[in-house]
């Protein structure tokens, strides 16, 4: 897996979800969409898939609560 300076897209559970660095060094936003809402997030970190692994880590959270409730 190779993260330039572009977005990228992803499947996590059959959540799509994108990637792409942010303007600040070090950190890369994430979005998703889970049952009509848009979910954004910010990791930092200097390794692109460790953020690729947070975001599915959010995706995860997202999914355990929506189950809960």
């Amino acid at each position: 897996m190779t993260l330039t300076n572009s977005a990228f897209r992803l499947d996590h559970k059959g959540i799509a979800f994108t990637v792409r660095p942010s303007d600040q060094s070090g950190f890369y936003l994430y979005q998703f969409r889970i049952a009509g809402r848009d979910i954004q997030g910010k990791v930092e970190t200097r390794l692109p898939g460790m953020a690729v692994r947070r975001a599915r880590q959010a995706i995860d959270r997202k999914l355990r609560a929506q189950a809960a409730s």
